[in-house]
This record gives C-alpha cells, structure tokens and sequence, in this order.
C-alpha cells in the first residue's frame, strides 16, 4: 500500500516540478511520467548561421535538458506533441567555422556521449556534401546511411522528401532516429 501511495505521489508532483499539472502532463505527453532521463535520436540541425548549431534529442520521461560544448553550456527547449516521448532542442552559438565542436547532451543529470563535428567553413575552397531522400527503413537504406557514416569527406548531409514512411506508427520514426543517430551527431 505505502508504493502505491509513494507512486501516486510522484505521479502527481513529477508535473508539478516540470511546471505542469498531471492533466497537461498526460494530454501532452502521455508516456513521459515513467522511463529514462538518457537522451537518445540525438541529431544535428543546421541554422542559418555558420556561428551555430542546433541539437535535438529525446528522452523517455519530460525533464529540463542542456547541452555542453567546448567550455559552454545552453538550456534546451523541452517539448511534447502527444507521444510517448520528450523532446528537446538546444543551441550552441558562438562556434567558428572550420574548428571540430566537442558536445555532449544531457536532461535530468543523465548524458550522452561525446560527439565531434566541425562547423562549415563558407571560406574554404572544397565542399562535399551529401543529399539523400525518400530513405525509409529497409535493408538497402540502412546501407546508404552506413556507408554515409563511413565517408570522412563529406562536411554536410541533407535528407529531402519521406523519411521512415511511418504510416502512423511513432516506433518507425524512434527506431529510425535511433538507427540513424552515428550518421547525424558529427
């Protein structure tokens, strides 16, 4: 009876602590109370500026998440769209062209691995980039994004067009991101 009553008191006061009630928890992001702080998906996201980066992760459970890059910290934007996850979204600013970045991502005091990537220098006199669309998840794109990973020249990839061909099913898009994660943090 006492982990039932310590139960639903977490339920009710993990929420208030995001800044929520347990009702916008819920509608908002319906699976996030319980699971993992361990950020995973964890992807690159150009800006207009050459001088930052964005990041994106998610995690299991809704919880303030930042990311760390060469001596610097920012807080992440925490997002949920009714699904079983939390999103978020952080900025690193201030990056010069050309130089390797060092970063890790972390919400609720757990953290990934470090990642390395280097800024694009809009000066250099070489550029190789990749454009993929249409990807899916078979087999035979699996092996596109691997042999992505392993080509050391390329200094940006994009992907155009469908992606998972989800159909609906947020596991296709999880899975995807996840599969996808060593190809898009550098």
């Amino acid at each position: 009876m006492r982990a039932l009553v310590l139960l639903l008191i977490l339920l009710f006061v993990a929420p208030v602590v995001q800044g929520q009630n347990l009702g916008e928890a819920i509608q908002e992001c319906p699976g996030t109370l319980t699971g993992s702080n361990q950020p995973q998906q964890i992807h690159l996201q150009a800006t207009e500026d050459v001088s930052e980066m964005n990041v994106i992760w998610s995690t299991d459970i809704r919880s303030n998440g930042e990311v760390e890059w060469d001596g610097q910290t920012a807080p992440s934007s925490d997002y949920c769209y009714n699904h079983d996850m939390a999103f978020h979204m952080a900025t690193m600013t201030g990056l010069i062209p050309g130089e390797e970045v060092t970063y890790r991502v972390g919400s609720g005091g757990e953290w990934s691995n470090e990642y390395t990537f280097t800024p694009i220098d809009t000066n250099a006199n070489h550029f190789e980039w990749i454009s993929i669309a249409d990807h899916g998840d078979s087999s035979e794109a699996m092996d596109v994004s691997d042999a992505i990973t392993s080509d050391s020249t390329a200094q940006l990839v994009t992907i155009s067009g469908d992606i998972a061909y989800a159909d609906g099913e947020q596991t296709s898009w999880d899975n995807w991101f996840n599969y996808q994660q060593d190809s898009m943090t550098s």
